[in-house]
C-alpha cells in the first residue's frame, strides 16, 4: 500500500527501514499523527531550514551545510507534521528575529 501525505510539501518516509526512526525537530510533545515524513520538494525544504536558521538548529544547519546547493535531504530528513507545523509558524519566527 502506496502511502500518501495529507499535503502537497510532505512525503511519506519509505518502507524500506532505512531511513531514521526519529522527528529531527520534535518540537511537539505528543503529535497528533507519529508518521514521519520529508520535504518533498525545494519550496518545503526551503521553508523548513529558514525556520532552522532562525532558531539556530545545529543538526538541520548541519545537513544542510552537507549537500549540494539548489538540492534537498529527501532521505536525510523526516518529522512530525505537528512539529514542522510549530517550527515553521511564520508568527513565532518574527518574535525570534
Amino acid at each position: 500500500m502506496d502511502e500518501q501525505s495529507d499535503t502537497d510539501d510532505e512525503e511519506p518516509i519509505p518502507p524500506s527501514g532505512l531511513c531514521p526512526s526519529k522527528c529531527i525537530i520534535h518540537y511537539v510533545q505528543e503529535p497528533s499523527n507519529n508518521k514521519l515524513i520529508s520535504p518533498k520538494d525545494m519550496l518545503s525544504w526551503q521553508s523548513l531550514l529558514n525556520g532552522a536558521k532562525i532558531r539556530g538548529h545545529k543538526a538541520i544547519l548541519d545537513i544542510a551545510d552537507a549537500i549540494p546547493e539548489n538540492s534537498f535531504p529527501q532521505d536525510r530528513v523526516y518529522y512530525h507534521r505537528d512539529c514542522r507545523s510549530k517550527f515553521t509558524l511564520k508568527r513565532d519566527l518574527e518574535v525570534i528575529k
